[in-house]
């Protein structure tokens, strides 16, 4: 269960990157299919 705390964090740090003006939609396409969700939403939730 820590594990999967530690991947959400790291998740939360790039899509709060990811969601900043200027990265390419192609960089948000692969955080979607890495992560399995928009960086944008995460980016509501954690930044």
């Amino acid at each position: 269960m820590p594990a999967r705390l530690a991947l959400l964090d790291i998740e939360a740090r790039f899509a709060c990157i990811s969601a900043q003006p200027g990265y390419t939609a192609g960089y948000i396409k692969a955080f979607t299919v890495i992560f399995g969700t928009s960086p944008r939403r995460i980016s509501r939730e954690y930044c």
